[in-house]
């Protein structure tokens, strides 16, 4: 008599969250030492080595920004000054956990690479120039404007983008036959997927606007417009960089960057509306 043999059945979700754990910890484990080493070691170490080292009457004349503007390099320098220990800890505290997110679910280096580039620079100059203009249609002079929370916003946004990207581009494996051919039980399973685009929509554009509101603490308050800015940019920036990058852009990796620079149209639209 012949010998049959019993193959186990395959658990699909537990197949499917075995893969993406692995893809998790190669997106960790392959950004290599430089990347460890600069981006939780060089970015806090130089933004403490300012708050510390450098004295307050020169971070006031040289570094941080003043409404009307008083010093070009403060466009820029500011984006990287502190004056109060809180601010400085709680800023790279929120960094920490926002590039931990890009660490995991970013798994293509250049990406990051040129996406952190412009968040280190053209996220704090717009966000600066943006600053300016609204001060300036608003009346208001004789505040400054200084810290990290424009580029943390970008990080915060980008792990956002990263992570809701990293479980949509499991669809570009499926074979998903057009809707009038779908069956029942697929028209459902796709509705749901449309659905968890919805869901993905809605927390982009909340969490745009909760980043951009004014708040005011004692003599202080949050810049609402540079964390606004540096929001919409992490969702954007990633997005245009990965057309050019991404190796496997499938269809519905592209429908995802198309929602993400809807939601963030609509975000601006109704950041619009908060500010007039």
């Amino acid at each position: 008599m012949g010998e049959t043999l019993e193959h186990p059945s395959i658990n699909p979700q537990r197949e499917f969250a075995k893969r993406k754990i692995g893809q998790i910890i190669d997106n960790i484990t392959t950004k290599g030492a430089p990347y460890w080493l600069f981006f939780y070691l060089g970015v806090p170490l130089f933004l403490l080595a300012i708050f510390y080292l450098v004295p307050q009457d020169m971070k006031d004349a040289i570094f941080i920004m003043h409404i009307p503007l008083t010093n070009l390099q403060s466009l820029l320098l500011h984006g990287y000054t502190h004056s109060g220990q809180n601010h400085i800890l709680g800023n790279v505290a929120m960094y920490l956990v926002g590039i931990t997110f890009v660490f995991a679910f970013e798994d293509n280096k250049k990406i990051l690479t040129y996406a952190s580039v412009l968040f280190f620079t053209l996220v704090i100059l717009l966000s600066a120039g943006l600053s300016l203009v609204l001060f300036e249609m608003k009346g208001v002079s004789g505040i400054t404007s200084q810290g990290f929370s424009a580029v943390v916003a970008a990080f915060y946004a980008y792990g956002l983008y990263s992570l809701i990207r990293y479980m949509f581009e499991e669809l570009n494996l499926l074979n998903i036959p057009p809707i009038g051919m779908m069956n029942t039980p697929q028209k459902i399973v796709f509705g749901v997927l449309i659905a968890l685009f919805g869901v993905a929509l809605v927390v982009v554009i909340q969490s745009s606007l909760q980043w951009g509101q004014f708040i005011v603490s004692g003599t202080t308050f949050s810049n609402g417009i540079a964390h606004f800015a540096g929001f919409i940019s992490g969702l954007l920036i990633p997005a245009l960089i990965s057309l050019k990058y991404r190796d496997r852009l499938g269809e519905y990796t592209l429908a995802y960057n198309v929602l993400v620079a809807l939601s963030a149209a609509f975000g601006v639209v109704l950041y619009l509306k908060y500010l007039l």
